[in-house]
């Protein structure tokens, strides 16, 4: 891969404030996400006994102390596949909004997003879309890092579909006009 393409191009997409908010907004979503799932029974419970205002509290309490509550390797890896994720779609959005559409990254960001979103975190502290369908404790036996592993793939896999996304934003013909028009 050509590292100076890769930072060029990161460079022209960035450097527009709308790509990264979008970044910042699909990464906070992905980590509320996981925090939900995480607590979605204690949330439910507390909104039926408290109302909303209390159920929000207890949710911002749970978002900003969730580093308290996992293994720090849970926590980190959780805090990396959101930002990874929230850049991959800024990145494909930034494409469609050329006309572009990568048949190629299809599977590689289909997986990426697959793990990121089914087993993010560790599956032992109840992240993901696996716990909510009950399946982490089962599961969690059969990885002997309790699901690390899945999380390490899961970044890989998005940081590669992240270089390709950008190595291939060179391919567009509009890429520069739509870049010089709206800088």
């Amino acid at each position: 891969m050509n590292t100076k393409i890769i930072i060029e191009n990161l460079k022209k997409v960035f450097s527009r404030a709308e790509y990264l908010i979008i970044t910042f907004i699909f990464a906070v979503l992905l980590y509320s996400l996981n925090v939900i799932i995480a607590s979605w029974r204690s949330l439910f419970s507390f909104y039926n006994s408290a109302g909303f205002s209390q159920a929000l509290q207890l949710f911002l309490d749970l978002f900003f102390g969730m580093y308290k509550t996992v293994k720090f390797s849970s926590f980190v890896s959780l805090v990396i596949i959101s930002v990874l994720f929230g850049i991959l779609l800024s990145l494909l959005l930034y494409k469609k909004n050329l006309g572009m559409n990568d048949k190629k990254l299809g599977a590689m960001g289909f997986f990426g997003f697959f793990l990121g979103i089914f087993a993010p975190g560790c599956m032992a502290c109840g992240f993901g879309v696996i716990s909510a369908l009950g399946l982490s404790a089962g599961i969690v036996s059969l990885f002997p890092y309790e699901g690390l592993e899945l999380s390490i793939l899961a970044i890989i896999i998005l940081i590669l579909a992240i270089f390709h996304t950008t190595k291939t934003l060179n391919t567009c013909p509009n890429v520069n006009k739509h870049y010089i028009n709206k800088k």
